[in-house]
């Protein structure tokens, strides 16, 4: 929902949280005031699953994390295009490398979309027709 990156910090890191919260504390309150029995079961059936994902959400934020991110390939018609390269590790699992596609909008703004994820860091493969490699994985 959100690529936009500023100073390094991902909009969406603070965007996803409060729509997750956000998002059933609006729906609560467009309904009526009074708690029937069946408003309050209607209400507990989709509250098990959220709760579920909630919990395994914390469990991914708190055990689950990228390294800092490294530029690995340059666009050769465009500067402004890069691909960035961050480490993720989750659960004390070994590291992956996953590529996002950068647009730097300005020094300190960016768009980032993602592009690629290799596991182990195994096979490897970015078209260097397209991109210039610019650093070591």
């Amino acid at each position: 929902m959100s690529p936009l990156v500023i100073n390094g910090f991902r909009l969406s890191s603070f965007i996803y949280p409060i729509l997750w919260i956000g998002i059933p504390i609006f729906i609560y309150s467009l309904l009526a005031r009074k708690n029937s029995i069946l408003v309050s079961i209607l209400l507990a059936i989709p509250l098990i699953p959220y709760f579920l994902f909630t919990l395994f959400y914390i469990l991914q934020f708190i055990f689950c994390g990228y390294s800092e991110r490294k530029y690995e390939y340059v666009n050769k018609k465009n500067e402004n295009l890069k691909i960035v390269g961050r480490d993720f590790s989750c659960y004390g699992t070994s590291e992956d490398l996953v590529l996002y596609k950068e647009f730097s909008i300005s020094k300190n703004i960016k768009i980032e979309m993602y592009y690629k994820k290799f596991v182990n860091y195994k096979n490897i493969d970015v078209d260097t027709t397209i991109w210039k490699h610019i650093a070591k994985f």
